[in-house]
């Protein structure tokens, strides 16, 4: 029997083409269905907090220290 279960909010952020690094976020709550009981939700089925708008975002590539 299930007691308790995650409850996610809508997102929230803008995406827009003039930042494509930009994230959207979300309120993740657990929610149980025994007013007397600890939530218990499986932290593994806990869905994601935060996503990213756009994958054309770049990123940092690090190497080693050339001599050019």
């Amino acid at each position: 029997k299930i007691y308790s279960q995650w409850n996610a909010s809508e997102w929230i952020g803008n995406c827009s083409s003039s930042n494509p690094c930009a994230m959207q976020y979300r309120n993740i709550t657990c929610v149980s269905y025994d007013p007397n009981a600890i939530c218990t939700a499986d932290e593994n089925l806990k869905p994601i907090d935060r996503r990213p708008c756009n994958t054309s975002c770049g990123h940092w590539l690090v190497s080693h220290w050339s001599d050019n």
